[in-house]
């Protein structure tokens, strides 16, 4: 991510690829196949970029996100020091978030919820939504 957002040139072959993504996705396919990704991170980045509209939102959306960065070690002293409450909405099936890697945040923190989904990472906001409508 750091790497694709976080120079001029990587941005333009990122536009590039959103504008043009068959030259990407081959590359990405011929990986799988030999094991170098996973192969569903193929099928996660076809899914991502089906269509011209869902390829510019995650361009948008990765462009306006890269200057966002947070101390995690700060977060979590603020959240315990304020007895601040948090839900956390995670995926088991998250290849671009893994379970793992909120697990060993939550341990650090005091008071929190976790939800927990079996989709993958683009369900998640589906599920999010259901959850919200339930209450």
């Amino acid at each position: 991510y750091k790497l694709i957002t976080g120079f001029k040139f990587t941005r333009f072959l990122f536009r590039y690829t959103v504008v043009y993504p068959h030259f990407f996705l081959n590359i990405i396919y011929v990986l799988s196949r030999m094991r170098l990704i996973p192969l569903r991170g193929y099928r996660f980045l076809s899914m991502m970029m089906k269509t011209p509209e869902q390829r510019l939102q995650v361009y948008k959306t990765w462009i306006v996100l890269r200057k966002l960065v947070f101390n995690s070690s700060q977060v979590i002293k603020n959240l315990n020091k304020h007895q601040t409450s948090l839900t956390i909405f995670a995926s088991k099936k998250d290849y671009i978030v893994p379970f793992l890697f909120i697990k060993k945040f939550i341990k650090k923190v005091t008071l929190f919820h976790l939800e927990t989904y079996k989709v993958a990472h683009f369900r998640l906001i589906q599920e999010v939504t259901r959850f919200f409508q339930k209450q």
